[in-house]
């Protein structure tokens, strides 16, 4: 089976300018790198939403991102069973603890290696060519309890982790294996 969606539209120049921006940073931090896969998914720009000042009136633009349109490839992809924890088995997990421990990673499913026969799966294509994911992208179908299940010491939640105790003393350990770990 190939993955291979429609190909790019046309993107005006300064399209082609934030998709360049975003690969040279993504090429920097080592988590993609240049395919040669079969399969491909098409890569977009969208802005996370307008809003108007209110002193000038004018439109402001949110922040600008990639996403990619990884819908046949999730349609062709068992579905992991792994769910999420309930709000309710949250609370009653650190409902008698004292001390709490709250960490926001930074693009948490980028904190997930890809396994090397799935990278050529995520390759997407862009003005600037053709890529691969080496960590976790965002939209893929299982992405969210893969990443449930690599933090299994601490009550993760999407990208939150919350780590808890009924003491300092056993708060600054846990700490400490979640920051190694990291």
């Amino acid at each position: 089976m190939t993955i291979q969606d429609k190909p790019l539209k046309q993107v005006t120049p300064a399209q082609k300018e934030q998709f360049k921006r975003h690969i040279d940073a993504l090429l920097k931090l080592g988590v993609i790198r240049k395919s040669n896969s079969r399969h491909r998914t098409r890569a977009m720009m969208v802005s996370s939403g307008t809003s108007v000042d209110p002193v000038t009136g004018k439109e402001i633009r949110g922040k600008e991102r990639m996403v990619f349109d990884y819908r046949t490839l999730n349609e062709n992809t068992n579905k992991d069973q792994y769910s999420l924890p309930g709000i309710n088995t949250i609370i009653q997990k650190i409902g008698n603890a004292k001390i709490y421990s709250k960490f926001d990673l930074k693009s948490g499913f980028h904190q997930v290696a890809m396994e090397e026969a799935s990278i050529p799966w995520t390759a997407f294509i862009t003005p600037e060519g053709l890529y691969e994911w080496l960590v976790m992208p965002f939209g893929l179908k299982n992405a969210p309890a893969v990443f449930q299940k690599k933090w299994i010491i601490v009550l993760a939640y999407i990208q939150n982790l919350l780590q808890f105790t009924l003491t300092t003393s056993l708060s600054f350990p846990r700490i400490r294996k979640i920051m190694q770990s990291i």
